[in-house]
């Protein structure tokens, strides 16, 4: 309770309000890292390296104007009654997706510069 207190006091937390802030990172940092690197961390096995991610802008004119010529050319509807990939929000994993291939196979994995990597 002492380090959460002293840890609160620059943002003005109480030391519940710091030990909930604490526990909110967990969760989140949880969702993107398994407990096994964690622990090599922990450690001194691993280190964690924060990237930015690199996306390349996009132009929402550019977007629209491929959607309409889509719709118009019936190829929006071909596409999605085609039976390719459909990708959902994963109920077992947090914060990762789920794409459901036509054969009934699923994985579950994320999105890294527009490709989707299994777990």
């Amino acid at each position: 309770m002492n380090a959460a207190t002293v840890a609160g006091i620059p943002l003005q937390r109480t030391a519940a309000e710091q030990i909930e802030y604490w526990a909110d990172i967990g969760r989140k940092v949880a969702r993107n890292v398994d407990p096994e690197i964690l622990l090599a961390v922990q450690a001194g096995l691993a280190v964690l390296r924060v990237e930015d991610a690199v996306c390349a802008p996009v132009d929402p004119d550019e977007v629209f104007k491929i959607h309409e010529r889509e719709c118009k050319s019936g190829a929006l509807s071909e596409a999605i009654a085609s039976g390719s990939v459909r990708y959902q929000a994963s109920l077992s994993k947090l914060g990762y997706l789920e794409a459901c291939h036509p054969d009934g196979y699923i994985e579950v994995g994320h999105f890294i510069n527009g490709q989707f990597i299994a777990k």
